[in-house]
């Protein structure tokens, strides 16, 4: 009897044992899960980081474009309004042009008419004032030459824009 007690006992010892065996490769296996799993949550949480960080930078360039989109269009404004106030600036001198015509040709029948000493005189002062008030800086809207700086000085602002983005 103690020699199938012995043999028993050695089974169920060699049966522990495979039992013990066969539980620490699968707590090896689970371990490596765990560990594989806390490498992936890992991984997520800096992608997630990432992906705040990208979508901070998206809305800062929309928020870039959107800003140089303003400044374009303020741009495109005052260009018009400089184009809308040279067109002004043209008609008064095409009209003083016509009237210098005019004035011209009445003294030239004048002269062929012998009656010289008749009609407007514009004298060469007038003539230079007109012309400074129209470019010069001293009006009150400023000249010609202020609204050519002033609309460089817009245009120097949003190359620098573009090019602080290009």
């Amino acid at each position: 009897e103690d020699r199938s007690k012995r043999t028993e006992l050695k089974r169920g010892a060699k049966a522990i044992s495979a039992l013990g065996t066969h539980l620490e490769d699968r707590l090896f296996a689970l371990q490596a899960s765990v560990d594989t799993n806390a490498n992936l949550e890992a991984r997520v949480k800096g992608l997630n980081k990432d992906k705040v960080g990208l979508r901070k930078e998206w809305l800062e360039l929309r928020a870039e474009r959107e800003k140089i989109a303003l400044q374009m269009d303020e741009v495109r404004r005052a260009h018009i309004q400089s184009e809308q106030k040279r067109r002004a600036e043209d008609d008064v001198n095409n009209a003083l042009f016509d009237i210098d015509v005019a004035i011209q040709r009445g003294k030239e029948r004048a002269k062929e008419e012998k009656r010289e000493d008749e009609g407007p005189e514009l004298s060469l002062e007038w003539t230079l004032k007109e012309v400074t008030d129209a470019v010069g800086s001293d009006r009150r809207g400023g000249g010609l030459l202020d609204k050519i700086r002033s609309f460089n000085r817009v245009l120097e602002k949003t190359a620098q824009v573009v090019e602080g983005r290009a």
